[in-house]
């Protein structure tokens, strides 16, 4: 038999308060990290002692999993990266990266549906089926 795995995306309809503060810092090292790949130190590039060094700082200012942080700063990267790439074709004229909005990013073992089905956070999800049919 074979296995399969799904990522589900899911909106809380009125999410938990720890969850708000985890996305407030998840969004700080996600806007520092990018702003730093698209400034004159990051050079388009995180190279790896600086990864460790921001991460060590971000284990310290924030009490997020370490797992949360990595992906918080793989997330900063991506978009940093991203915004260079506009910058260079000319497709924008901000002068920084803007964050509007974040994807926190859970490995499988860190979360559960199972926790948050049985928290009082209500939850919509909707399905997306290969044929086109979507259902909420």
């Amino acid at each position: 038999m074979e296995s399969v795995r799904r990522a589900v995306a899911v909106e809380l309809e009125r999410p938990p308060p720890e969850l708000s503060a985890v996305e407030e810092q998840y969004r700080r090292i996600v806007e520092e990290v990018a702003a730093y790949i698209t400034g004159g130190g990051g050079g388009g590039t995180l190279e790896k002692k600086k990864y460790q060094k921001l991460y060590r700082r971000f284990r310290k200012l924030y009490p997020l999993p370490a797992q949360l942080i990595q992906h918080a700063i793989n997330q900063g990267v991506e978009i940093g990266k991203s915004f260079l790439v506009l910058k260079r074709d000319d497709q924008t004229r901000k002068p920084r990266p803007e964050v509007g909005w974040v994807s926190i990013r859970f490995a499988k073992d860190s979360w559960s549906y199972r926790k948050t089905a049985v928290s009082a956070a209500l939850v919509k999800i909707a399905v997306s089926f290969h044929d086109g049919r979507r259902e909420a």
